[in-house]
């Protein structure tokens, strides 16, 4: 896995949500719209993330094998364990060798940061400046807490592959690669990017 190319397809989706959020949200909007945005948001996911959970559990109810598990659960017993932390998006939380269908680790992880999102850009149309300042702290604070990570567990980034030694890729993989937080700095710091920008475009466009 390429930390850098993973680290960019967060950012370019924090990019994206910040638009499609940006057009729904103005200084008018109301908190209750909000939690509409991210209702919808949940709603749209489930149908897949439900077709793929049967799918799981069906395969494996035929097949035996050590493939068959991703880390040390068969996808039954997980699902079985974990299933509503799944259907919530709250697989990040629970133990990474556990996961109900762990492939589904990034649609959690995305949906966490999405809520995020809609609340900072809902602050900005009511606070610029402490909104400005949450996402600064949070994206410092994020960029930090990812580095400390890396260096509590002596990881590396590497640009194209992690290292074919499974300790090291397992270890990379439970405490950085499946967590919602060290990915924290990069969709916030996008966040924030986009709204800087928005904000220049909205100067530019009142001077004229």
């Amino acid at each position: 896995m390429n930390n850098y190319f993973f680290e960019g397809l967060l950012g370019l989706g924090g990019i994206s949500s910040a638009i499609a959020i940006w057009i729904k949200i103005d200084k008018n909007t109301t908190f209750l719209e909000c939690l509409r945005i991210i209702v919808s948001r949940f709603l749209t996911t489930q149908p897949i993330i439900l077709a793929t959970i049967f799918l799981e559990v069906a395969v494996s109810s035929f097949l035996r094998g050590p493939g068959l598990s991703v880390f040390n659960e068969t996808p039954i017993q997980a699902c079985e364990k974990n299933l509503l932390h799944h259907i919530l998006h709250m697989k990040t939380f629970v133990g990474k060798n556990i996961m109900c269908a762990p492939h589904f680790w990034s649609l959690s992880a995305e949906f966490h940061l999405f809520t995020l999102a809609v609340f900072l850009i809902f602050l900005y149309h009511q606070h610029k400046t402490l909104s400005k300042i949450i996402m600064t702290l949070l994206s410092v604070g994020g960029l930090a807490y990812t580095v400390s990570v890396f260096y509590r567990f002596s990881l590396t980034p590497l640009f194209f592959v992690y290292p074919f030694k499974f300790s090291d890729g397992f270890l990379y993989t439970m405490n950085s690669y499946l967590t919602t937080s060290t990915h924290l700095w990069i969709y916030v710091g996008t966040v924030l990017f986009f709204v800087l920008m928005m904000e220049k475009f909205d100067e530019k466009f009142t001077m004229v």
